[in-house]
């Protein structure tokens, strides 16, 4: 059984993505958010976690993701212990492989994230506690601060 918590307005707005992928709704995010399955590191309970996809691989068919808050975020420290069952993409549910991206071929995605999304890049660096400016030494900093996953549907 998935995990539900309970709680007010605020939070059935934040948990609305994860509603409509159960609903087989994922479609109208398209493939840029996904929803994460996964198995709670202490409780074994499964939740599903919508996470931002910030570069597809279509020839690898991967999807990269960050946690956004670093190693601190519960569905990256879940993921980082027990691999993620599956994910939705769209209205489908699929058993999944991950693998946590190394810095450098991180930095390179975020690289061609940044150049389509500029204001949002500038932002993960602020969020990453990095001076926004455009150099290798930055996105560096900013991926040590923010790790980043693969997902690959099986």
């Amino acid at each position: 059984m998935i995990k539900r918590r309970r709680g007010g307005l605020r939070r059935f707005l934040i948990g609305a993505p994860t509603f409509l992928f159960q609903a087989r709704l994922g479609l109208v995010f398209r493939k840029r958010i996904i929803c994460i399955e996964h198995e709670g590191r202490n409780t074994g309970d499964v939740y599903l976690t919508p996470v931002e996809v910030f570069y597809r691989d279509r020839k690898n068919n991967e999807y990269y993701v960050i946690s956004a808050r670093g190693d601190r975020a519960d569905w990256y420290r879940n993921v980082s212990q027990y691999p993620a069952s599956a994910v939705y993409i769209g209205s489908r549910k699929r058993r999944v492989r991950q693998r946590e991206v190394p810095i450098d071929e991180a930095v390179a995605v975020m690289k061609v994230y940044e150049k389509g999304h500029p204001k949002a890049a500038a932002a993960l660096l602020d969020l990453a506690g990095v001076t926004p400016n455009v150099s290798t030494e930055t996105w560096v900093a900013a991926m040590k601060a923010l790790p980043m996953i693969a997902f690959r549907p099986r």
